[in-house]
């Protein structure tokens, strides 16, 4: 069968064709659309939150620290630097002491 309703096809399309240009490049343009808006620049501390799981503490720098600080700003009082370091440095030494236990068990 031929498809003549529609404005990007012609006669001499292959199927292969067909789905390619109605199909798979939309698909593609969808996908890339989520990746982008995912992955913004809005929400680039988001990402560099997930550093403070466990896993990740201890590669923690001082630049990811203020980007957690900045995109978190907004809904949270740092007004006192010194408590966020604090809470930070003590989270820090506690899975330090949780690994070292488990290394020695």
């Amino acid at each position: 069968t031929v498809q003549r309703h529609r404005a990007n096809t012609t006669h001499k399309d292959r199927p292969s064709d067909h789905y390619r240009i109605n199909v798979f490049y939309p698909f593609i343009d969808h996908v890339v659309g989520e990746l982008e808006r995912r992955f913004s620049i809005q929400h680039e501390g988001l990402i560099t939150a997930q550093n403070l799981f466990p896993l990740y503490l201890p590669k923690l720098t001082d630049r990811d620290i203020e980007r957690i600080k900045n995109y978190f700003s907004k809904h949270l009082d740092f007004s006192e630097k010194s408590n966020f370091d604090a809470e930070l440095a003590s989270c820090e030494r506690s899975f330090s002491t949780l690994r070292r236990l488990k290394l020695r068990t």
